[in-house]
């Protein structure tokens, strides 16, 4: 079972990283010049738990530091 922190956390986390990607005119699609095959993708943004590594990615994706990606989310 997964913990409802957990999931909290991961949801507004999806918010965060949609907000983001909109917000620089790109699809989930244009994800794949990031290495992330589009489903994966999909399911981050709907609130797939992922690893630290994942997470870091991401952050170098979006051209931010893994801090400021996660800041004020709980």
């Amino acid at each position: 079972m997964r913990d409802a922190e957990f999931e909290k956390f991961f949801k507004s986390f999806d918010v965060r990283l949609r907000k983001l990607r909109k917000q620089r005119g790109w699809t989930q699609e244009d994800m794949l010049d990031y290495g992330f095959a589009t489903r994966h993708y999909q399911r981050i943004e709907q609130g797939l738990q992922i690893s630290m590594t994942t997470a870091l990615r991401l952050a170098k994706a979006f051209g931010i530091k893994l801090s400021i990606l996660i800041k004020g989310i709980d």
